[in-house]
Formats: C-alpha cells, sequence, structure tokens
C-alpha cells in the first residue's frame, strides 16, 4: 500500500471509546457516518459512529449481547436497515430491523421463516435499502428464494419474485436479482423499474448465467464467479476481465469510487480500476464495507491490550485516494 493511502486512512480513523468493542456493519451515505456495533459493560447494540469525531449515538439495544451481532446493513441517507443475527449456533436465525433517522424509530421489518419452530435453510440474507424501500432475498418456507420488496414509510411487505437467489441490488431505481433456471447451477437476471415494471436487462450482464457475488455503483457494474472480478460500465458494449486471482478467492465485493473491494480468507483487497492495480487494505483479519465513495475498513488492534477485540476503524473517502501504481 502506497503511503499516500496510509496517511489518509490514519487520518480518518475516528478516535472510539476506550471501553468498547465496536465492530462496522455498513457506510453512511458519505465518508462522514458509519454504522456498528457496540459491545461495552453497560450498553450493547446498534449506532452510529460519526467520523472522525468519533462521537456515538445509540440506535438499537441488543436484547442478548452474548449472542446477537448486526453483519450487514445498509442506509440511504435516512433509513437504516440491518440483519441481526439472533443465535450463534444457527445461521438461520434472523431479524431485519429499520430505523428511521429523522424520526429516530426502530421496528421489525422482517423475521426468519420457520416450520414447527424450525428455521428454514436459506441464502445468507443481506437487506439493502434505497429511497425508502428495502429489499432482501430469503427462503420461504417452502425453502424457495424470494425476492421482498419493503415499503419502510408504508411498512408494508411484498414478494416480488420467487425462485431467485442473492444477490439483490438496487442498480439507480431499479431493483436487479437472479432467478434460478436449475437450483445451483445457472440462472438470469430480471429487474424491476420504480414502478414495479418489469425491465429489459443490458448486455452484458443478460449473457450472465452464474456468479458468486455482484455489486454496483454510478458508474461501475462488478461481479465475481470467485476467483474472477469482471467490471461493465453502461454503455460498454462488453465487460472486462478486470482480475483473475493468482490464488484465494473472492467475497462480497462493493464498491467505493474508482475501487472493487472484495474479502477473501486473509485480508480484505481493493482493486483500483484506475491502474489495474490491486492492494491489501487492512492488516490479517481485517475487513471492509464500501458504498458511493464510502469505505470503511477495521482490523484488530495489535497494540491493545484489552481482552474485548479492540479494533481500529478508518471510514476513508475513496475520491481522496490516489491512483495505485500501475504494475510492471
Amino acid at each position: 500500500m502506497p503511503a499516500s493511502w496510509r496517511s489518509l486512512i490514519t487520518k480518518s480513523s475516528p478516535v472510539l471509546p476506550g471501553d468498547s468493542r465496536i465492530i462496522p456493519f455498513a457506510p453512511g451515505a458519505d465518508p462522514s457516518l458509519f454504522f456498528a456495533e457496540l459491545y461495552s459493560p453497560l450498553w450493547s447494540g446498534v449506532v452510529s459512529v460519526a467520523a472522525p469525531s468519533g462521537a456515538v449515538i445509540r440506535i438499537a439495544a441488543f436484547k442478548d449481547p452474548k449472542i446477537d451481532q448486526a453483519y450487514g446493513g445498509s442506509f440511504d441517507g435516512r433509513w437504516l436497515v440491518w440483519i441481526e443475527q439472533q443465535s450463534s449456533e444457527d445461521s438461520n436465525a434472523w431479524e431485519i430491523w429499520a430505523w428511521d433517522s429523522e424520526a429516530n424509530k426502530t421496528f421489525i421489518v422482517a423475521a426468519s421463516p420457520r416450520v414447527n419452530g424450525a428455521t428454514v435453510s436459506g441464502p445468507i440474507v443481506e437487506p439493502i435499502v434505497s429511497a425508502g424501500k428495502a429489499a432482501w432475498v430469503q427462503s420461504n418456507q417452502q425453502g424457495i428464494g424470494e425476492v421482498h420488496l419493503y415499503s419502510l414509510a408504508a411498512r408494508h411487505d411484498q414478494v416480488i419474485a420467487s425462485h431467485a437467489t442473492t444477490p439483490v441490488v438496487f442498480w439507480g431505481a431499479n431493483l436487479l436479482w437472479m432467478h434460478l433456471d436449475v437450483a445451483g447451477q445457472s440462472g438470469h437476471f430480471e429487474m424491476i423499474d420504480a414502478s414495479g415494471q418489469p425491465v429489459s436487462v443490458p448486455e452484458p450482464l443478460a449473457s450472465v448465467h452464474s456468479l458468486a457475488f455482484l455489486a454496483v455503483s454510478k458508474d461501475v457494474v462488478a461481479w465475481t464467479d470467485g476467483t474472477s472480478i469482471w467490471a461493465y460500465r453502461p454503455g460498454q458494449s462488453s465487460a472486462s476481465l478486470v482480475y483473475k486471482l493468482p490464488s484465494d478467492f473472492a467475497q462480497f465485493i462493493a464498491i467505493a469510487g474508482d475501487l472493487i473491494t472484495w474479502d477473501g480468507s486473509g485480508s480484505p483487497m481493493a482493486l483500483d480500476l484506475r491502474s489495474s492495480s490491486v492492494t491489501t487494505l487492512t492488516p490479517a483479519n481485517g475487513g471492509r464495507f464500501a458504498s458511493a465513495q464510502s469505505l470503511v475498513i477495521y482490523w484488530p488492534n495489535a497494540q491493545s491490550k484489552s481482552t474485548s477485540g479492540e479494533m481500529l476503524v478508518s471510514d476513508v473517502d475513496a475520491s481522496r485516494l490516489p491512483a495505485l501504481p500501475g504494475c510492471s
């Protein structure tokens, strides 16, 4: 990583409460705020954290701090939605929560389906939000993947598609997901506009029939099959293979500015589309979330004497990061 990146990361690190463990799970609408789970002796739950001041605002307390985790979420400038894990042993036990930042109110949006009291096996549930609407993919009681579209103001949920799998993303005003044609093997993208009407999927996305993860931004669509990363800019005639992993794998890709980021088995990574160069983002066992121009990274504090697992966090404005040097 260049020294210029290290310097900006250091300057973008807020001072966090010393008696707490803070783990981010979603960027804010811009690099001045991120959302995290906070654990402390007096209170544990979901919070917002201002950057660079480190000011913490409590949003929702965990019912059981020893078990509950907020592992993913999305914020559209007013509404925050997040997924809360309700069991340390059953990944299919979850609740989706929402917070209206204007009214400062929280409520449950959805809960995991159950049959005779037992949860139903399904995909990793990752809610997203845009313009007051939340969307996610979950299994129904029959184990079939469903796309849910939820109006947060009206608190109204509707199932808009079945036989779907993750990911589901807002692409501008449109909602895009993958319909499974052959379970576990292949599918095709489907998309609706803001009015709920089906719209055609442009090439080359229409030719994609199998993928692991997908990410979109205002300017770029990126996806991976796990070992290769592809990028497409609307208006181009074809997609580009931007990176072939020499080893390891890519998962949970997300875009911030000109950076395509992902997790592997070690440190989170970033590919700079300006130079096609790649860098690690944190020391080992770190994490990252990206949206618009916000790049939130976190990693264990090796200098900490705390037994609570203190994390160092940086909320970086990706537009201020200079291009990585080109590879020779």
